[in-house]
C-alpha cells in the first residue's frame, strides 16, 4: 500500500498552485468537519453548504496559512465562524422574533384543549422580556433554547468555561423571570410598550 502524503505536504504542494493536492486535504477533512458542523446546525443542508463555504475560505486564504500549525484546528475556527455568521443572518432575518415562543404559542392555539389564557400570557410577557435583551443575550438564548446547542459546545465556541456559560445562563433566566413577574402582575392599564 502506498503511503499517503501527510497534510503539510499537500499543504506545502497547494500553497504552490496543487489544486489536486487542497482536493486530497478536503478529502481527508471534510468527515471531521461535517460532524464539527453538525454539532451545531440541525439541517444537513446548512452543514454541507457551511463545509463547502469553509474549505472555499481555506483556500481563497492558504497562502495565509502557517505550516508550522495543524490545519484540522484553523479550518474548524473557519467553520466555527462561518455558523456564527450563520446564526447571526438568521437572527436578522427573523428579528429574533423568538420562534420557539411563537411556536408555543401556535401549538397551545391549535390544540384541541381550551386555550388556557395564563400560558399565553406568560409566553407574551416572556417574548417581551426577553426582547428587552442585548442582541448577543439573545443569541445566546437562540442557540441554546431554539436550536439546542448544549452549554459545553457554545462555551467552546465562545471561549469560556460551561460553568461561566451556566452562570450567564441562570442570570439571564432570573432576569427574564423578575421581568415576566412585574409584566405580569401589571394590569394592562398600567403597562409600557417601550
Amino acid at each position: 500500500m502506498e503511503n499517503f502524503p501527510s497534510d503539510r505536504e499537500l499543504l506545502e504542494r497547494a500553497q504552490s498552485g496543487d489544486d489536486e493536492a487542497f482536493g486530497l486535504l478536503v478529502q481527508v477533512h471534510q468527515a471531521k468537519l461535517r460532524g464539527f458542523a453538525a454539532r451545531y446546525l440541525d439541517d444537513s443542508n446548512d452543514v454541507y453548504d457551511i463545509v463547502q463555504d469553509a474549505f472555499v475560505d481555506a483556500y481563497r486564504h492558504l497562502d495565509r496559512f502557517d505550516l508550522s500549525r495543524q490545519f484540522g484546528p484553523w479550518l474548524r475556527a473557519i467553520c466555527k465562524n462561518r455558523i456564527l455568521n450563520l446564526f447571526r443572518s438568521r437572527r436578522v432575518r427573523r428579528d429574533v422574533n423568538l420562534t420557539i415562543i411563537d411556536d408555543a404559542l401556535a401549538d397551545q392555539v391549535q390544540s384541541e384543549e381550551a386555550v388556557d389564557e395564563n400560558f399565553v400570557d406568560r409566553l407574551v410577557a416572556m417574548r417581551h422580556c426577553i426582547q428587552k435583551l442585548p442582541d448577543s443575550q439573545k443569541e445566546l438564548i437562540e442557540l441554546r433554547y431554539n436550536v439546542r446547542v448544549s452549554v459545553k459546545d457554545l462555551a467552546e465556541t465562545m471561549n469560556v468555561s460551561a460553568a461561566a456559560l451556566s452562570m450567564q445562563l441562570m442570570r439571564m433566566r432570573h432576569s427574564i423571570k423578575r421581568c415576566m413577574q412585574l409584566r405580569l402582575s401589571l394590569k394592562p392599564s398600567e403597562e409600557t410598550e417601550p
